[in-house]
C-alpha cells in the first residue's frame, strides 16, 4: 500500500501540488525511488504471489528509465506469477482459467508499452538507428491519419527531430526539422499541460538555430528556455528537462560579446546561463536518472572541462564509457568521452 501511495504521490502534476500546498500545512511528498523501496520490500516478503506488485515494479523501473535488463528479468517473474495464478485455477469450468489469462496479459502490455502511443516502442526504434527512426515515423504516421491527436504529435516530432541527424542535405535537414516543429505546434496548441509536448516543442524550435540568423537564435533561446522550464513546472522529475536546462545555460554560458550585445538590444538583457548552473542541472539529470543517462555525462563532462576540474570531468567520462549509447547523439558523445579520457587520462 506504501508503494501505490508513493507512486501515485509521485506522479501529482504540478497544479496538483500547488492545490495540496494549499490545502494541507504538510502535503505528501514521495519519489519514484520511494515506490521502488518499497514495492520491492513487499516483493521480498512475497515474491512469487502478489502481481499487481510486481507489474508496479515494471512500471516504475519504466518511468525511472532503469536498466532494460532490470525490467525484463521482473517482467518474467509476473510473467510466472501469472502462469502460477492461472494453473490453481486449471480445474475450473467456468471459463475463469481463460478470463483470468486475458487479464493478466492485458495488465502486463499495459505495463510494458506504457502510457498511451508507447506500444510503437518509439525509443527502442530510434536507438536501432535510421532504418528504426524511419520505421518509427511511418508507425505513427499511419496512426495519426487526419486526426489531431496531440500524444501522436509530439511523438512524430520527437522522431522528424531525430531522423534529421541521418540526412547529409542541409535541404533535406531543415526540411524535416520544420516538419517537426510543425508536429510539435500542432499539439501545443492542442494541449498545454502535456510536459512532453513543450519539451519537444523546445527541442524541436531549437533545431531550427542551425538553418537561420543570428538575431533569430537569439529569439528562439529565449522561447527555448522559456518552454524547458514551464515542462519543468509540469513534471520537475524528468532528468532530460534537467539535461536539456543544462545545455541551454552551458551554451549561453559561452556566447559572445556581439551576441550578448544583440540580445540586450532586442530582449533587454542578456541570457544569463553560467557553467556552475549549468552543472547543476546536469547533476540534477545524474541524479534523477541514476547515472544511465550517456548524454547527461557527455556534457557534464564537458562542463567540468570548461571549469578546470580535470579530475571530475576524467570521472565522468571513465563512468560514460561504460555506457551503451541509445541515439544518434549518443554514439556521437561517446567519441567525446574518449578525446577527453585520451587528452586528460593523467587526471584519472
Amino acid at each position: 500500500m506504501m508503494g501505490r501511495f508513493a507512486f501515485e504521490v509521485s506522479q501529482l502534476s504540478y497544479l496538483e501540488r500547488r492545490v495540496a500546498a494549499a490545502l494541507f500545512a504538510n502535503p505528501p511528498e514521495a519519489t519514484l525511488d520511494d515506490a521502488l523501496n518499497h514495492f520491492i520490500l513487499a516483493d521480498e516478503y512475497a515474491p512469487f504471489i502478489w502481481l499487481e506488485n510486481k507489474l508496479f515494479i515494471v512500471k516504475t523501473l519504466k518511468l525511472m528509465k532503469r536498466n532494460q535488463k532490470d525490467i525484463i528479468a521482473h517482467l518474467r517473474e509476473a510473467n510466472s506469477v501469472r502462469d502460477k495464478l492461472t494453473d490453481e485455477v486449471s480445474d475450473r469450468r467456468d471459463g475463469g482459467n481463460i478470463m483470468l489469462r486475458v487479464f493478466v496479459t492485458l495488465c502486463v502490455l499495459w505495463v510494458v508499452s506504457g502510457r498511451t502511443l508507447d506500444k510503437y516502442h518509439i525509443d527502442e526504434l530510434l536507438a536501432s538507428g535510421k532504418n528504426g527512426a524511419y520505421e518509427a515515423a511511418e508507425n505513427l504516421k499511419k496512426e495519426l491519419g487526419d486526426q489531431e491527436n496531440p500524444e501522436l504529435l509530439w511523438r512524430l516530432a520527437k522522431v522528424e527531430h531525430e531522423i534529421r541527424k541521418y540526412e547529409k542535405k542541409e535541404s533535406k535537414q531543415e526540411k524535416l526539422q520544420k516538419k517537426a516543429l510543425e508536429y510539435a505546434e500542432r499539439a501545443l496548441a492542442l494541449e498545454d499541460s502535456n510536459p512532453e509536448i513543450h519539451k519537444w516543442y523546445a527541442v524541436a524550435l531549437g533545431g531550427m538555430t542551425d538553418f537561420v540568423s543570428i538575431k533569430q537564435k537569439l529569439k528562439i533561446a529565449h522561447t527555448f528556455e522559456k518552454e524547458i522550464r514551464r515542462a519543468l513546472e509540469l513534471n520537475p522529475n524528468d532528468w532530460e528537462l534537467h539535461y536539456l536546462l543544462g545545455r541551454f545555460l552551458f551554451g549561453t554560458s559561452q556566447i559572445g560579446w556581439f551576441e550578448r550585445k544583440l540580445a540586450t538590444a532586442i530582449f533587454g538583457a542578456p541570457p544569463t546561463g553560467t557553467v556552475e548552473g549549468a552543472i547543476d542541472e546536469f547533476l540534477v539529470a545524474e541524479r534523477l536518472s541514476d547515472g544511465t543517462e550517456l548524454i547527461n555525462k557527455v556534457f557534464l563532462a564537458k562542463a567540468y572541462l570548461e571549469n578546470d576540474n580535470y579530475k571530475s570531468a576524467v570521472k565522468v567520462a571513465k563512468e560514460g564509457l561504460l555506457l551503451e549509447p541509445k541515439s544518434y547523439d549518443e554514439t556521437h558523445g561517446l567519441q567525446e568521452l574518449e578525446k577527453i579520457m585520451k587528452s586528460y587520462h593523467k587526471y584519472a
